[in-house]
This record gives structure tokens, C-alpha cells and sequence, in this order.
């Protein structure tokens, strides 16, 4: 499967641990049906003793797909611009927390003419963006002819609570937890509907001006308001990264995040495909204690996740 596939590849990303830890990539799955799964972010920030640390994040994704299989059919369709709050700070030396509420302002969005010249330009398949309505936002699943899902409605909500606690039992490992509270609207994909939560390990390496993570876990939660009966209620998930420092101020930075598909008992790819996000991007150390991160993300899982889609963020 395109899963183990994908965790196999991250393996290969091991190298003799040498030096400390550095400053990833907060990303994860951005498909509007990914927020039925509680995905963690992998790599958080470790704030110093006795401070407590902030950031925004703004994820631009779009994505489309017009898929049939047997007796089945979904169109998904639209722009989300999510914003991310966040907090962190330690609870003893070796423990810490943090907490993030993402606003979500889903619509059509202005990128479809873009994405579409892109991949003319590259010579990339469009998938069928070419006859898409411009500035639509519509997510719908039909079976046998029944509509099982259909959300249409374009606007600014809040999405679901995140709390997660992190260990360091020894040097470059982390231990994490998280708790995913349904404080966003499931009905609208603002949320998943229902309270879940994950565990992962993530071991760090370095030498010289390379450094690297590699991670691994499971979520679990309960059914909630997206596709609830066909909804996967444990998903294993992966990721790994690497960094080369060009300069004080600047690390080049690659990631991959993998998981299992969402959903069960469907041939469509968007549902039932295990899903694999490639990140690429910098991040800048500007003065003080701030950085910037500038990333895209591509779906390296066709359909599973959104086909574009890129960061800003400011952590200080």
C-alpha cells in the first residue's frame, strides 16, 4: 500500500545522532475531510525554561476532484484559508504544552485560474480544474444515488480545539499526546464532530549542519459528523524531515507526513487513499527569538490531499 510505501521511505531518512534538535515544519493533511482524523503536528516547537512562546499560521490550500467509482461519486471543490493561534511553554525541564485554535474561512476562493495556468504551464495534468465553476466551494459524497454529504455553505468559523502535552524521556527523543476538542462546526468541515486524540515518538538526529526527525504514531477517535459510518476511528501515521542550515539566519527544510486513509469501505481515492504530503520550504531566524516559515505542500497521494497548498507562519 502507498502507506507502508511511504514509511518505508522515511526510514531511510535515519542518521547517526550527533547534535540537537531545530525548528520544523508545523504541517499536516489540509483536506477538508482529513479534519474528521485528529492528524498532530509532528514537530512543534520546544519553548526555553521559563518562557512561553506564540505564533500564527496561515495555510492556504485549494483542492478539487470530480471522482466516480462503481456506485459512487464525490466533488470536492474549494479554497480554505486556515489561521492558526498558538501557545506553548514547559511544565518542568523535560515536559511541555501547547495549545492552537484555528479560524477557517472557507469559500471559493481566487486560485483556481492560477493553479490551472500552472499546470498548463508545466505541462501537469489539470484534473478536470478546466471545467470546473470558478469561485465554487462544494464537498459532496453520493452512494447508489443517495447524498451522504453535501456542504455548500462558504464563511469564517472556528475549527476544533488542539491541547497537546509533550515529553523528552531522554536526549532527542519526544514523547506526544494529543487531544483534539470539537469545538468546530463538523457539519460545515470545520471540525470533525467528535473528540479524538493521537500518541506519536519522534527521535531527532544531527550531524554537521544536517539535522533530521523521524516520527511515528496512531490516532484514534470517535465517529463523527463527517461520513461517520464510513469513517476509520484508529489511523497510523508517519513523518519525517530534514534540515540543512545555509546560514545562521536560514535552514532549508524538507518534509513528509504520511497517514492512512480516513475513511473505509470506498474506491474513491479522496476517502479511501492513504495520503502522503511532501513540504518544502526555509525558515529564517529574525531577531530576538522569532522565525519565519515559508513553505508549499504537495500531494504526493493524488486526491487524498489538497493539490496546493502553502504556509506563512510567525512563531516568537
Amino acid at each position: 500500500m502507498l502507506f507502508r510505501s511511504a514509511c518505508s521511505a522515511l526510514v531511510a531518512l535515519c542518521m547517526p545522532a550527533i547534535a540537537g534538535a531545530a525548528d520544523y515544519f508545523q504541517v499536516r493533511n489540509e483536506n477538508q475531510l482529513a479534519r474528521a482524523v485528529p492528524l498532530p503536528v509532528l514537530a512543534p516547537d520546544s519553548p526555553e525554561p521559563g518562557q512561553l512562546d506564540f505564533g500564527t499560521r496561515l495555510d492556504l490550500s485549494n483542492e478539487y476532484a470530480n471522482l466516480q467509482a462503481a456506485d459512487e461519486a464525490l466533488l470536492a471543490d474549494g479554497e480554505v484559508a486556515k489561521l492558526t493561534l498558538s501557545a506553548s511553554g514547559r511544565f518542568t525541564a523535560a515536559t511541555h504544552w501547547s495549545v492552537r485554535l484555528p479560524v477557517l474561512h472557507q469559500g471559493g476562493g481566487f486560485l483556481d485560474g492560477t493553479i490551472s495556468d500552472w499546470h498548463d504551464f508545466f505541462g501537469l495534468p489539470n484534473g478536470g480544474r478546466e471545467f470546473a465553476v470558478d469561485d465554487r466551494y462544494l464537498f459532496a459524497y453520493a452512494e447508489n444515488g443517495e447524498t451522504l454529504l453535501r456542504v455548500d455553505d462558504k464563511g469564517t468559523r472556528i475549527g476544533d480545539l488542539e491541547v497537546a502535552w509533550h515529553w523528552e524521556p531522554a536526549e532527542r527523543w519526544l514523547l506526544g499526546a494529543h487531544l483534539q476538542v470539537p469545538t468546530g462546526d463538523g457539519d460545515k468541515l470545520a471540525g470533525g464532530g467528535a473528540i479524538g486524540a493521537a500518541v506519536w515518538a519522534t527521535r531527532r538526529f544531527a550531524a554537521g549542519p544536517l539535522d533530521a526527525f523521524l516520527s511515528g504514531g496512531v490516532a484514534v477517535s470517535e465517529p463523527g459528523d463527517i461520513l461517520p459510518d464510513r469513517q476509520r476511528r484508529t489511523i497510523p501515521f508517519g513523518g519525517a524531515g530534514i534540515g540543512l542550515r545555509l546560514f545562521d539566519w536560514m535552514r532549508a527544510v524538507t518534509q513528509v507526513y504520511a497517514h492512512r486513509a480516513s475513511f473505509s469501505d470506498t474506491d474513491i481515492n479522496t476517502l479511501g487513499r492513504d495520503s502522503v504530503q511532501l513540504s518544502v520550504g526555509a525558515v529564517f531566524r529574525l531577531p530576538g527569538k522569532t522565525r519565519l516559515h515559508l513553505l508549499f505542500q504537495e500531494d504526493l497521494g493524488v486526491y487524498a490531499s489538497p493539490d496546493f497548498s502553502v504556509q506563512a507562519a510567525l512563531y516568537w
